[in-house]
């Protein structure tokens, strides 16, 4: 399950993955939700584990990211190695995508919004 936050008069949207998640249920959120972020977007992978996406199911979320982000910056977060890792990964895809946000990978949801709203 991924609960939607709309934060900051919708600048920052947050996608808080609650449960185990599937490849479908991340893409299905970007295709239905990322119309309404304005600047912001913030995934928090702290209480999922990822290990059940295959890599390219994970290459596959930066196309669907290409296709549907028009917003400024997309912070990661994840607790353990394995969720850090696997996020650099999609970051990596992402990258050689040339999808348009900037991107980075955190271990905390504070250093993640500091890097959103700095310059």
């Amino acid at each position: 399950m991924i609960e939607i936050k709309i934060e900051n008069n919708g600048e920052l949207v947050v996608f808080n993955v609650l449960t185990t998640t599937s490849f479908q249920e991340i893409t299905n959120n970007i295709k239905d939700n990322y119309h309404i972020v304005k600047r912001f977007v913030l995934w928090d992978f702290g209480d999922t584990d990822l290990s059940g996406l295959s890599t390219q199911e994970i290459r596959n979320v930066s196309e669907v990211v290409k296709q549907h982000a028009l917003h400024e910056k997309t912070a990661y977060v994840g607790n353990t190695t394995l969720e850090i890792g696997l996020l650099n990964m999609y970051k990596a895809y992402a990258d050689i995508s040339e999808v348009i946000p900037k991107s980075k990978v955190f271990q905390t949801k504070e250093e993640a919004i500091e890097w959103l709203y700095s310059n």
